[in-house]
């Protein structure tokens, strides 16, 4: 074996275990965290990686009382969710920096209608962050527009 075919094959070994790599960190759990909402403690799932905010919440049979999953952006954008595979309803709370500017209360599942057809929910404006609790959270707790949001650590 000659010297650019020992290359080439260490090379796409290396490859080979850099994917591998980029595959456990994708699809790896949503880190839990602890924040606060007007006060109110929840628990998030950070969904950090372009895998875990596709899915989401999706799948999942249900969400508890103090619990959400928390999409966080590195820079301000307009971002459109839908309820695609979700199976319960959530409250979905449109974060600028550390404040509530939007929320879309009670969103539904919509079963049996077509992918295409699904209703879409857009960002008021640039956000920084989207945080889905279960449906009814946001009342019960009084958040409103304008609530504070207290990022772990901070």
């Amino acid at each position: 074996m000659n010297v650019g075919m020992k290359i080439l094959l260490s090379l796409s070994f290396f490859c080979v275990l850099l994917f591998l790599f980029w595959m456990f960190l994708s699809f790896r759990k949503p880190e839990k965290k602890e924040m606060k909402i007007g006060g109110n403690k929840l628990f998030v799932e950070v969904a950090q990686t372009s895998v875990q905010q596709t899915k989401g919440l999706s799948g999942r049979m249900s969400l508890g009382e103090d619990e959400g999953m928390v999409f966080v952006y590195p820079f301000p954008q307009q971002p459109t969710f839908w309820m695609y595979g979700m199976r319960f309803p959530i409250d979905i709370l449109w974060v600028r920096d550390q404040s509530i500017i939007g929320i879309e209360k009670n969103v539904s599942p919509e079963f049996g209608t077509p992918v295409l057809e699904l209703q879409r929910y857009k960002a008021p404006s640039a956000i920084t962050a989207v945080i889905e609790v279960q449906a009814g959270w946001s009342e019960k707790h009084k958040i409103t527009q304008g609530s504070d949001v207290e990022y772990w650590g901070e």
